[in-house]
């Protein structure tokens, strides 16, 4: 579902970075690995290689990895979300819905966890010395209540995976754990919470941050160099 959800803000495209004939190519913390089967039916004569292994809680030493592992030229993506939900005309502030996502945002904090990774990426690429680096951000609505044709499909199928993620397993396990509520506390929560996440008049929105850049020339300012899929 999430899979389907990124596509659609994608427009269908796999990648945005301007790949031609792509030769070698590595997919990190693959997951159902859907993705490199889409991309090997677009580019028959690609290698791909499969990683399953999650990334790290430090991204910044993922993406350094990743620069060690594509030859000079080669382009890297990076796509992560902004999980703090905001409404530009404040119909989202004093909701269930707000408090829902301020408690369980901040048990993550607590837990150790990077809840808003998609601000940090652009950062993170120019740490591990990537050039050329271009970011988009894409705003997704939070419900089925845009005019948007667009935004209000994209809001149904973000609705629909948080409801099938469950309100109350996700707020269960973090605030029980990090927050000390109890049982009783948190069933009330996430039940507002998800009664407000389908009125129409509750405007929420989240981003989704998709950021790409190639690794710099060598020192001779050619593009080609050895290349091999080193262990990351």
């Amino acid at each position: 579902m999430l899979r389907e959800l990124c596509l659609m803000v994608l427009h269908r495209k796999l990648y945005l970075a301007p790949i031609k004939n792509p030769q070698r190519v590595i997919d990190l913390a693959t997951g159902t690995g859907l993705w490199p089967i889409d991309f090997a039916d677009e580019h028959r004569e690609a290698e791909e290689r499969l990683l399953s292994k999650p990334l790290q809680m430090d991204r910044s030493r993922d993406l350094s990895a990743c620069s060690r592992s594509v030859k000079p030229g080669g382009w890297v993506k990076f796509q992560d979300w902004g999980l703090h939900i905001i409404s530009p005309d404040g119909s989202l502030d004093g909701t269930g819905l707000q408090q829902y996502h301020d408690e369980v945002n901040s048990a993550f904090e607590e837990a150790g966890y990077e809840i808003r990774p998609g601000v940090n990426v652009e950062q993170w690429f120019k740490d591990a010395g990537f050039v050329n680096i271009h970011v988009e951000k894409f705003v997704i609505s939070y419900g089925v209540w845009s005019k948007d044709p667009h935004l209000k499909k994209l809001g149904a199928w973000a609705q629909t995976g948080a409801e099938a993620n469950s309100f109350e397993g996700i707020a269960l396990a973090l605030l029980t754990r990090y927050k000390q509520w109890t049982k009783e506390e948190v069933i009330p929560l996430a039940s507002k919470a998800r009664a407000d996440s389908r009125k129409r008049d509750v405007h929420a929105l989240f981003n989704l941050y998709v950021v790409y850049g190639q690794r710099p020339r060598n020192q001779d300012g050619k593009w080609d160099g050895e290349h091999s899929f080193q262990q990351l």
